[in-house]
């Protein structure tokens, strides 16, 4: 199942790495192109915000964005010699991500920061 980059936590994550005026762009194209009339449209400025958001604390967490109830913390990893940026993260349900919240981004940015630092260093 397809989901568009802007209704999840690691699809806001990659967003972070796009300047606002192509985050517009992406939401307003995305809104002109809709078929099911249940979805709701996407605001650019609330995207916007949710990427500067995810830009200024290093990951972003979301809730109810992909699938009612459910939620995920996520960040990039910026594998070294690669010419991409990856997102990565924890998907789980809100009521779990809620109580979890500070313990599962400490493990996920501690281990991102490792495996970034390891792969530099060559380990």
């Amino acid at each position: 199942l397809k989901r568009p980059i802007h209704r999840s936590g690691l699809g806001i994550m990659l967003l972070s790495l796009k300047q606002e005026a192509e985050i517009g762009r992406l939401v307003r194209r995305y809104n002109s192109e809709m078929t099911d009339p249940t979805e709701t449209r996407a605001e650019p400025a609330e995207v916007q915000q949710m990427a500067a958001d995810a830009t200024r604390q290093g990951w972003f967490k979301s809730s109810n964005l992909v699938t009612h109830g459910g939620g995920s913390i996520a960040t990039l990893l910026r594998p070294p010699r690669a010419h991409t940026t990856l997102a990565v993260g924890f998907g789980l349900p809100v009521s779990l991500l809620s109580e979890k919240e500070d313990a599962l981004r400490e493990v996920l940015l501690r281990h991102v920061a490792q495996f970034q630092a390891g792969a530099l260093s060559g380990s």
